[in-house]
């Protein structure tokens, strides 16, 4: 049987006395551009096909993030990684979004939702769960639960529940159907109470997810 194991970077909020599962907008920084000047106030991402440097002024403030990782903070003009990302924010209120975010955080980069969502060291590293999956990229028929790495969207309809997962192998939105299939990606869909329940259990902002064909 074909089966994936979520495991790795839980949210400090699923706690043994909070265990809830929050959604990408409750958690996300949303940002207004990607790979455009910020000419007003916001939060803008730039990655390395934007250029060598992000370009901005002495009104920015910056975050680099590499491998999905936070490796600096702060300042403006940054160089851009190849491996990685700026999230450059302009305006005070801005600003404060950020000032909290520390080197070491991981971040994860939903650009379908445009939302950046940083997640600290304190996980609980052995956390882990496994379910069964049914099939690649058929016809979510009652009780499956089918994963889509190709198209677009999923195409599903409104009855059952879906898990993104995004290129870097974490879990970035958690919701919703006919999600779309981010690039490489993919989505986890359920349908039927029983398969629904089973993947928001294993399911959650930030978690890992690894996939196990055999």
């Amino acid at each position: 049987m074909k089966r994936f194991i979520s495991c790795l970077l839980i949210l400090a909020l699923l706690s043994a006395t909070a265990c809830v599962v929050v959604s990408a907008e409750e958690s996300g920084i949303k940002y207004t551009s990607y790979n455009l000047e910020l000419s007003a106030t916001g939060i803008g991402v730039y990655d390395s096909s934007y250029g060598e440097t992000t370009g901005t002024d002495e009104k920015h403030y910056e975050v680099i993030v590499e491998n999905g990782c936070v490796t600096k903070i702060g300042g403006y003009n940054s160089s851009i990684p190849k491996n990685g990302y700026v999230i450059s924010a302009r305006g005070e209120r801005y600003h404060k979004k950020l000032e909290t975010v520390k080197i070491g955080d991981y971040c994860i980069n939903d650009k379908q939702k445009s939302t950046v969502t940083f997640l600290d060291e304190n996980y609980d590293p052995f956390y882990s769960n496994t379910i069964n999956f049914d099939k690649f990229n058929g016809v979510r028929t009652a009780d499956t639960i089918v994963i889509y790495n190709t198209g677009a969207t999923t195409g599903t309809n409104i009855w059952g529940t879906e898990v993104t997962v995004n290129a870097d192998g974490f879990v970035s939105a958690v919701g919703g159907n006919d999600n779309a299939i981010p690039e490489g990606g993919y989505v986890i869909s359920a349908v039927g109470a029983a398969r629904i329940a089973e993947l928001n259990e294993a399911a959650g902002i930030g978690l890992r997810v690894t996939v196990d064909e055999k």
